[in-house]
């Protein structure tokens, strides 16, 4: 079985209710923010290094996906 080899621990920041940011120890990894276009079914947005990564339905999913992809 794979294990992890990072040793830092992710933690989220809620900077207010549609922006939230990632931090691996100190470093940030990605931003959550909402998007409020009116057209956008999937309004959580994954952010990183100023390029939109990933959408979703909700701030959770987005979270999911950033702390996955950190610990591949």
């Amino acid at each position: 079985m794979p294990q992890a080899t990072t040793t830092e621990q992710v933690t989220s920041i809620e900077i207010d209710f549609y922006e939230h940011e990632i931090y691996a120890g100190q470093k940030l990894m990605a931003r959550i923010t909402y998007d409020h276009q009116d057209f956008v079914t999937q309004r959580w947005v994954v952010i990183v290094n100023d390029k939109e990564e990933f959408r979703a339905i909700t701030q959770m999913k987005c979270h999911d996906f950033v702390t996955w992809h950190y610990k591949q």
